[in-house]
């Protein structure tokens, strides 16, 4: 609910659109990268101080897993928008699928492929809902058309 935010969202939506608008696409993208740079030496620093130990391949690998989570959770790959909730929602949905999983004997190399399917499968929902959403739109206007 603040310039910021707006300016951010708006961006989400579109360069162009964006720098129609009359804001300021680089200054919104540095603040941005700079915010997200500090976020994440915060969370480096706590995930040091919790695991009492400084390896940087820890988490090397795990891309995967919070790209499906946020696809999961409703986000759109194409852009535009999100909400919080449902990436958390998503982040709790792939590690109830990875602790089934571990549970159930499977190695770690199939649970990356499981959650390499899940991914593919929802960017392809995703996917197929925005293709209706333009052929409702293209319908509409045509029907004004005429």
């Amino acid at each position: 609910r603040t310039i910021f935010g707006r300016s951010v969202y708006a961006l989400g939506g579109g360069v162009e659109s964006t720098r129609r608008l009359g804001i300021s696409v680089k200054r919104t993208q540095a603040k941005i990268y700079m915010l997200v740079g500090g976020l994440s030496g915060l969370a480096g620093i706590l995930y040091v101080s919790l695991q009492r130990k400084a390896n940087p391949y820890d988490l090397a690998g795990s891309e995967l897993d919070v790209i499906a989570a946020v696809v999961l959770g409703g986000a759109s790959i194409m852009g535009g928008y999100g909400t919080v909730f449902g990436t958390v929602l998503g982040v709790l949905f792939i590690n109830m699928i990875k602790n089934n999983l571990v549970l159930l004997g499977v190695s770690s190399s199939w649970q990356r492929a499981a959650v390499g399917v899940l991914l593919i499968i929802g960017i392809t929902i995703q996917a197929i809902g925005e293709n209706q959403k333009q052929k409702r739109q293209r319908s509409a206007t045509s029907k004004e058309a005429e």
